[in-house]
């Protein structure tokens, strides 16, 4: 069935390519170590054109990943998440889908970051 749904997930990428220009990246597989488990990440440079625009309510990407995708992470939730965002940026996606709370945010304005907050608009 993973096969089935990696299918529909690719579907459902190709549309965020045109719907959502600041998803830089997005990707999932299978873990290398246990098949049972996926690796999924998401990379956005600004929160409406890439996190909000990447799944817009209504669209056919939505219908996509909801009825061939999601059904397929079941049970859920994921046992390991993390965001790396500002503040604001999270407490937006929360308020968007209230699963985004499980991940461990890691707020670019902390001190608790290895590194200087990465610049991912460099070069456009």
């Amino acid at each position: 069935r993973m096969e089935a749904a990696g299918s529909s997930f690719q579907c459902g990428t190709d549309r965020m390519y045109t719907a959502a220009p600041a998803a830089l990246g997005i990707c999932e597989f299978t873990d290398p170590v246990d098949e049972n488990a996926t690796w999924s990440l998401r990379v956005f440079n600004d929160y409406n054109t890439g996190f909000k625009a990447h799944f817009p309510v209504p669209s056919p990407i939505l219908f996509r990943m909801v009825f061939n995708v999601i059904p397929e992470w079941v049970p859920g939730p994921f046992p390991l998440g993390f965001s790396f965002s500002s503040q604001d940026y999270i407490t937006e996606a929360v308020k968007s889908n209230g699963g985004n709370a499980a991940y461990t945010p890691y707020i670019f304005e902390s001190d608790a970051l290895i590194g200087p907050k990465p610049d991912f608009g460099k070069g456009f």
